[in-house]
């Protein structure tokens, strides 16, 4: 265990009680004992000291110390990912925990095969959210990214405003510029839209485009939905990563 992600509940309290599927995890599968101390963090991804005050049948209390650290002033990357079949989500998910990604947005677009009621749609994101905390709890990522409900492609629209800068990744060369210009201005908030199995449609290129969203050009390798999804994030970051570089070549 990296580190221990603390229940939504949790709030700043100077102690915090454990109990349910949590106290399952650290009683049973990381068998922590009394006085033991382990990192974690919270949803906001704020760091703590963790320690084990007391162990009962049902319930664990911790001691909790925040940790002081300095804020990094970092682009918020949101994935907006049309569902593809299978468990390929369920590595997405993962993936854009391990990555760095701020915030997953589940999207219905024309090439999704899979159908969900929905009842369906609100238990796959509670998956995803497990996942995301198994995730978090196993790499020390820093921050766990949220999801959100899962929402069709014009939906997409009512998170337009928020990003100042809209990346979709296509398997044509849609535009004369590259990642590195797009990336070349400061931008707090990213959005990236990864299509499903087959790509998206002509009519959904020309949505994504006419609502601001710029195409990148993943090569001519067909990659599957998930290395796809994996491609452009690690792009992205890498590029921000050494964005102080190659701005001054």
């Amino acid at each position: 265990m990296k580190q221990f992600l603390l229940p939504a509940s949790y709030s700043g309290q100077p102690t915090a009680v454990i109990q349910g599927e949590d106290y399952h995890y650290l009683a049973h599968v990381r068998r922590v004992e009394e006085h033991q101390i382990f990192s974690g963090i919270d949803l906001k991804g704020i760091p703590y000291e963790l320690e084990v005050m007391e162990i009962s049948r049902e319930r664990i209390s911790l001691k909790v110390r925040k940790i002081e650290t300095r804020v990094e002033d970092v682009p918020r990357l949101t994935l907006f990912q049309c569902i593809p079949k299978g468990k390929r989500m369920d590595t997405i998910v993962r993936q854009c925990v391990e990555t760095g990604v701020s915030r997953i947005v589940p999207v219905i677009s024309s090439h999704t095969v899979v159908k969900l009621s929905d009842e369906k749609k609100t238990v796959k994101v509670k998956r995803w959210e497990k996942i995301i905390k198994e995730a978090v709890q196993q790499s020390g990522s820093p921050r766990p990214p949220a999801v959100s409900p899962v929402i069709s492609m014009m939906d997409s629209l009512d998170y337009s405003e928020e990003f100042d800068l809209k990346l979709f990744f296509h398997e044509q060369p849609l535009a004369n510029k590259g990642l590195h210009q797009y990336l070349f201005e400061e931008s707090k908030n990213i959005a990236l839209f990864i299509g499903p199995e087959g790509g998206l449609s002509e009519r959904e290129v020309q949505f994504l485009q006419g609502n601001g969203f710029s195409p990148v050009w993943l090569g001519k390798r067909i990659l599957r939905v998930d290395t796809a999804a994996l491609f452009a994030i690690s792009s992205i970051q890498i590029l921000l990563l050494e964005k102080d570089a190659w701005k001054s070549w």
